[in-house]
């Protein structure tokens, strides 16, 4: 969509420098009014800048009104520029704000409490009063609690203390998941655990199952938060998952454990299992871009009478749902396509 923006700055031209601004914001449509219109202001000095801006959308047909609010206090020559932060939503539905955006109902708030000698600390408390699968655009969560800890000790250190993201469809709860992280730098590291989540309620697509198990992820070349005296390494990640659980159809265990890694010029799937009673898939991967831009994939794996549909049920009513289906066998692959293989015809 266009989006019309516009405003007004003036600055005093000497000290303290006074500065007033405003900016207001709205999307076009034509013989139609806006979505929503947002307006942000910012006053006081170069040092201490105060900020506050509001967005308002208009209903839609069965739903509310979106509301979002902010106030901030930055302070751009510290060592941490924001200072304070009090944010809230109510009734923001995200899809009054974009045609293609899915049905939220979110009431929550983040605040920034603390500063000089005090830890800073950020809490976010988000609540979807109107959760439901992906597939049925909405957003499968009903609950997101996070809060990330900082000191000006230690400026290019934020730890994330708490993540607690309850899953949900539209009539009941998915399963959970919790973790911490720690970005210090260029790096990113992420543990995660999952608790009893079903991913067929996430997505009606999806697998029939409920899961357990840690997920780890660790993450470099992550913009820094204060200047490095080391160049930036390039963007990578490796990661880390086993969960294990019971498919709904049937009182079987069911296992999936993954472990790779990914950078800007390679995938690497260093292992990959998927194993439900004794039906078995496991594999390994690498996808490689070679200077010269041609693409290099090597994969080897089996099958060990596997039934994919517990795994993959597709769309309601489908033969592929419909089934039965077993599959035995092994594969070894070394494959080399152009770099413009995309836009080749298949033969």
């Amino acid at each position: 969509f266009t989006l019309a923006v516009d405003g007004e700055a003036t600055i005093a031209n000497a000290a303290p420098y006074a500065l007033q601004a405003g900016v207001r914001a709205r999307p076009l449509a034509e013989g139609d009014a806006p979505r929503w219109a947002a307006v942000a202001r910012a006053g006081g000095t170069l040092a201490e800048i105060e900020l506050s801006a509001t967005l308002r959308g208009r209903p839609l047909p069965g739903r509310d009104a979106p509301a979002v609010d902010l106030r901030a206090l930055l302070r751009p020559q510290d060592a941490w520029p924001l200072a304070a932060l009090d944010a809230t939503t109510q009734s923001l539905d995200l899809g009054a704000l974009a045609a293609k955006a899915p049905t939220t109902r979110l009431d929550g708030h983040a605040v920034l409490n603390g500063g000089g000698q005090t830890p800073l600390v950020v809490d976010i408390s988000l609540h979807n009063t109107a959760p439901g699968p992906w597939n049925a655009a909405r957003l499968p969560f009903s609950r997101l609690l996070v809060q990330l800890r900082g000191s000006l000790a230690e400026p290019d250190l934020v730890e994330m203390s708490q993540f607690d993201l309850q899953l949900a469809d539209a009539t009941r709860p998915a399963g959970r998941v919790q973790g911490t992280a720690v970005w210090k730098g260029y790096d990113v590291a992420l543990e995660m655990k999952l608790s009893d989540v079903t991913p067929q309620r996430l997505d009606g697509r999806a697998a029939a199952m409920k899961l357990s198990g840690p997920l780890a992820a660790s993450i470099t070349g992550v913009p820094a938060l204060t200047p490095q005296k080391d160049p930036a390494p390039a963007p990578g990640i490796e990661w880390t998952l086993d969960l294990q659980g019971q498919l709904d159809a049937a009182p079987l265990p069911v296992r999936v454990a993954v472990e790779g890694s990914a950078n800007d010029h390679e995938l690497k799937i260093k292992s990959a299992r998927a194993q439900s009673g004794s039906a078995v898939a496991e594999f390994t991967a690498t996808v490689v871009q070679a200077p010269r831009g041609d693409w290099q994939i090597v994969t080897e794996g089996l099958l060990r009478d596997f039934d994919p549909l517990p795994w993959w049920p597709g769309d309601a009513g489908s033969a592929w749902r419909r089934g039965p289906h077993r599959a035995n066998g092994e594969w070894k692959f070394d494959v080399r396509l152009p770099a413009d293989a995309d836009k080749l015809p298949p033969l």
